[in-house]
């Protein structure tokens, strides 16, 4: 944590007006994510989608449902799996690929 970053949090536990939770949104360490939460199990989270599924009005122990809350959590872990990433690094990769070019490109007559 940078020594900005501390002083932001201090005046906020402070309760200082000049500084707003939306500046942790900036702070590289959390990406705006509140970690002061515990994350929920994969297990508690195909509950969550089990509750769903009957709060929608249907069973979820029906055949074709069985396999949905996994399905479900899967497809969330990597919706997300970006959290996990640096930024840096992804960036850095795709950008390395390219060196030596130095021409422009143009790209025009996009219909949309």
């Amino acid at each position: 944590m940078t020594v900005e970053n501390i002083k932001k949090k201090q005046a906020l536990q402070a309760g200082n007006s000049t500084a707003s939770q939306s500046d942790d949104y900036d702070n590289k360490e959390t990406r705006g994510r509140d970690n002061s939460a515990q994350k929920p199990s994969r297990e508690e989270a195909m509950k969550a989608v089990e509750t769903l599924i009957r709060w929608a009005g249907d069973n979820p122990q029906r055949e074709g449902l069985l396999e949905t809350p996994k399905r479900v959590v899967d497809a969330y872990e990597e919706f997300f799996s970006g959290y996990e990433k640096s930024a840096e690094n992804e960036l850095r990769k795709t950008f390395e690929d390219i060196q030596g070019f130095d021409d422009m490109v143009i790209v025009r007559d996009i219909h949309f």
